[in-house]
């Protein structure tokens, strides 16, 4: 399977305006966006949870701790740029996930 980019562009009106995405990170470094709320910016864009993100807002993320990579949207103000690709589904029974939330709002 080849891999190729896709890119989610998105407005934050404020640093303190929530996006609704989640990412997680394997064990290899990998970073992976677990979880896209349906009303949240990204919500419209072309990423789906399980891709692989490439970086954001040209900042790698492969081998970044999660909470690093969770702070690059969380302090962006203004327009926000994730480039992921498709990839197979990783197998994560073995692999130790770390999950953190990007400005996710409660469900309600």
């Amino acid at each position: 399977m080849s891999n190729y980019d896709i890119v989610g562009c998105v407005t934050k009106e404020a640093r303190s305006t929530p996006v609704g995405i989640s990412f997680s990170r394997l064990d290899d470094g990998k970073v992976l966006i677990s979880k896209i709320q349906r009303d949240g910016l990204f919500a419209g864009t072309d990423l789906k949870v399980g891709m692989e993100v490439v970086s954001i807002n040209n900042i790698y993320c492969s081998g970044r701790p999660i909470d690093t990579v969770s702070s690059i949207v969380d302090d962006a103000d203004g327009a926000i740029r994730i480039k992921a690709q498709e990839v197979p589904s990783p197998q994560t029974n073995e692999a130790e996930i770390h999950v953190a939330t990007a400005s996710i709002p409660p469900e309600q």
